[in-house]
């Protein structure tokens, strides 16, 4: 991530956080619309709209969130996590199931990802996140699913054997994490 972006977009949150902190008696936020992002850009929006509202800025982290993990090993990566075990031995799972969604899954890199290293699975892969977001998608493999979902809102997609929530519950707040999780 540049410079120019951090300092577009996060540096007067932080600015405001101790007065933030001290106006909150210094507990957690628990409202995605009320944290020093808001006070600090005085918004009542989210960061991820108020993100979407400059192209070039949404553009910048779209592109930071898909090279994020780029040279890590992955959850997928053979050895790291029993996916063959875990996730395909014993389970019954059709063309048509949806085998997993990638859900706040930027331009699909996760998905590209497991589809290299796992290919011929059966069921569907699914990406999901904003429509501002998918919009610019390109370059998936064709299997890959790509739909627009809020993921504050209910998860219209059910009967899944796996959903992925890669950076989302890095960079939420835990209580935002679990109330998303509960919708699921």
């Amino acid at each position: 991530m540049t410079d120019k972006f951090r300092t577009r977009r996060f540096t007067k949150g932080i600015m405001v956080l101790p007065a933030f902190l001290k106006k909150n008696n210094y507990q957690n936020p628990t409202s995605p619309t009320d944290t020093a992002f808001q006070m600090g850009y005085e918004t009542d929006m989210g960061f991820f709209g108020h993100v979407q509202q400059e192209p070039l800025t949404a553009k910048q982290f779209n592109n930071h969130m898909s090279v994020y993990a780029q040279g890590r090993v992955r959850w997928m990566d053979p050895g790291f996590y029993p996916i063959q075990e875990q996730l395909i031995d014993g389970v019954m799972i059709g063309e048509d199931d949806v085998l997993l969604v990638d859900v706040g899954g930027s331009f699909g890199h996760d998905l590209s990802g497991f589809h290299r290293k796992w290919p011929g699975l059966p069921g569907r892969l699914v990406l999901q996140d904003l429509p501002e977001v998918v919009a610019s998608v390109k370059d998936l493999h064709p299997s890959i699913e790509v739909t627009s979902h809020d993921f504050f809102t209910e998860q219209p997609v059910r009967g899944t054997e796996i959903e992925h929530f890669p950076m989302f519950l890095r960079i939420n707040f835990e209580h935002f994490a679990s109330s998303v999780l509960g919708v699921y």
